[in-house]
């Protein structure tokens, strides 16, 4: 038995039934073991959903630089508009860690917390990767201007990113469209 199998188990039971339909019983049950075993590597519940928890945003933030590596070298807004896309397809391929990471935010405010200083971090990288690219297409454009229109693209992103859970595939990619058009004509705006 690994601490991978429990946190892969702990997601997927998270992911469906939420807190409180989430037991250490039924995880070891996923699992093969008995429940006492699981306390040998988590002395109880909530340690092991802050695992699962960190393990989802450095799930995200392992696909957020693989895109960006992927698309260096783009002009800005093909780079950003990929971006867009394949973190909104990344959370839609995905979904038992995205309604996880939902039902975590949303059952505890310690994680709330941790999700509010992990958007700022991502604020701060899309500015870091993408303020050189931005100012030089567009050299009229100050600090604030270019820091707000991070702020908007990070509103996208995450209106996107919920999304991934609500509609159909017809009506999300309809949304990855929309999300699309926002998105260039925020950075047209600059």
């Amino acid at each position: 038995m690994t601490k991978k199998k429990l946190i892969e188990a702990a997601l997927t039971i998270y992911a469906e039934e939420g807190y409180k339909g989430t037991t250490m019983k039924k995880i070891a049950d996923a699992v093969g073991i008995k429940a006492s075993s699981i306390y040998f590597f988590y002395p109880n519940k909530e340690a092991l959903l802050e695992e699962v928890f960190q393990q989802i945003l450095a799930n995200h933030q392992k696909e957020l630089h693989r895109i960006f590596e992927k698309t260096k070298g783009l002009p800005v807004r093909s780079g950003l508009q990929q971006l867009l896309r394949s973190v909104a397809y990344f959370h839609r391929k995905d979904v038992v860690n995205t309604k996880a990471f939902v039902q975590l935010t949303s059952d505890f405010a310690d994680f709330k917390n941790e999700f509010s200083k992990y958007l700022n971090e991502f604020e701060s990288w899309l500015l870091q990767n993408y303020f050189n690219e931005l100012s030089n297409e567009f050299p009229n454009a100050t600090h604030v201007e270019i820091k707000q229109c991070a702020h908007q693209i990070e509103l996208i992103a995450n209106g996107l990113f919920w999304s991934t859970i609500v509609y159909s595939d017809e009506v999300f990619e309809k949304q990855v469209q929309a999300a699309e058009k926002l998105l260039l004509a925020l950075i047209n705006q600059l």
